[in-house]
């Protein structure tokens, strides 16, 4: 499940990046140096619109084990089932949709 973004060290990262470029624009202001300065604002116009566009998105911690004891108590129960490779198999089968989803975010083959 390492395969996530950690949303938090994401923007910790492009605050960091945008601190860097702020300094370097506010010195390269001072000495007029207006191209220079002119693509380092761009640079921090893209960063803030970035931050922007993460802090908009939902993040949801899901219980994989919760959801699947939820899904044997409620739909399987009195059934005859082998509960770890049920497990297993709802593990696995979880993990390869987020692979998938993962791609298709890329843009990368699916």
């Amino acid at each position: 499940m390492a395969q996530y973004i950690d949303k938090d060290a994401l923007v910790v990262e492009i605050e960091r990046l945008l601190l860097i470029h702020t300094k370097r624009y506010n010195e390269l202001a001072k000495c007029e140096v207006w191209i220079t300065a002119k693509e380092i604002e761009y640079i921090i116009q893209g960063l803030k619109e970035a931050l922007s566009i993460i802090n908009t998105l939902e993040v949801k911690e899901v219980d994989l084990d919760a959801e699947i004891n939820k899904e044997l108590e409620t739909r399987w129960k009195g059934e005859y089932l082998y509960t770890t490779k049920f497990r297993e198999s709802a593990k696995h089968f979880f993990e390869l949709g987020m692979q998938v989803s993962n791609k298709a975010q890329k843009g990368e083959g699916v």
